[in-house]
C-alpha cells in the first residue's frame, strides 16, 4: 500500500491492480514497445517517429468472493507504425495470455490466470479511427494478495463502525 496512513490498522490490502501487473509483465517481456494504460494525445507524432505501443485497459469485471479473485476483463491493444506490425505484436500478446492460461503465472507475487479470449482481434471502423490499432479482450483473474485476511474485514469494519 502506498498510503497505509489512510486506512485502519486492520486493513492489509485487497486485490492487486490487474492493469499494473500486466503493464509490468509486458514491459519486462518487450523491448522497444511502450506499454501504457492510455494513449497520449501526441501518439500519432510518436508513431511517425517509430515508437510502438501496447495499451492495457481494464474494461469491466467483478470480484468472485468465494474464490478470492478479481475476475477482470482486460483489453490489450497493439499500435505500431504499421498495421502488419500491430497484428504481429497482438499475436505475441495472445500467445502470452494463452501460455498463462496453462497453469497460471506468478507476477510480483500475484497469481495471474487467463481464462480465455473474449473478443479476438477486430477493427470496428465506427469505434476505431486508427487502422493500425489492433485490440483483443481477455478475461484475466488475479488472486487476493492476502488470501483469507478478507475473512476478518467484515468483523473489523462492523466493530469500527459501532465504535464511531
Amino acid at each position: 500500500m502506498r498510503h497505509p496512513e489512510w486506512y485502519p490498522n486492520w486493513y492489509k490490502g485487497g486485490y492487486p491492480d490487474v492493469e499494473k501487473i500486466l503493464r509490468e509483465m509486458f514491459s519486462r517481456l518487450l523491448t522497444g514497445v511502450t506499454v501504457v494504460d492510455y494513449l497520449e494525445s501526441d501518439f500519432v507524432e510518436r508513431l511517425q517517429d517509430g515508437e510502438s505501443f501496447l495499451r492495457i485497459a481494464r474494461t469491466s469485471g467483478h470480484i468472485n468472493g468465494d474464490q478470492l479473485r478479481d475476475q477482470a476483463r482486460v483489453q490489450t491493444a497493439a499500435l505500431t507504425p504499421s498495421r502488419d506490425d500491430s497484428w504481429e505484436l497482438i499475436e505475441f500478446v495472445r500467445q502470452t495470455y494463452e501460455a498463462v492460461n496453462h497453469g497460471g503465472l506468478f507476477v510480483d507475487g500475484v497469481l495471474l490466470r487467463e481464462t480465455g479470449e473474449v473478443v479476438g482481434p477486430q477493427l470496428i471502423p465506427e469505434q476505431i479511427r486508427e487502422s493500425r490499432l489492433v485490440p483483443v479482450t481477455h478475461d484475466i483473474w488475479v488472486g487476493h494478495r492476502n488470501g483469507a485476511i478478507t475473512d476478518t474485514y467484515p468483523q473489523a469494519l462492523q466493530s469500527m463502525l459501532r465504535a464511531s
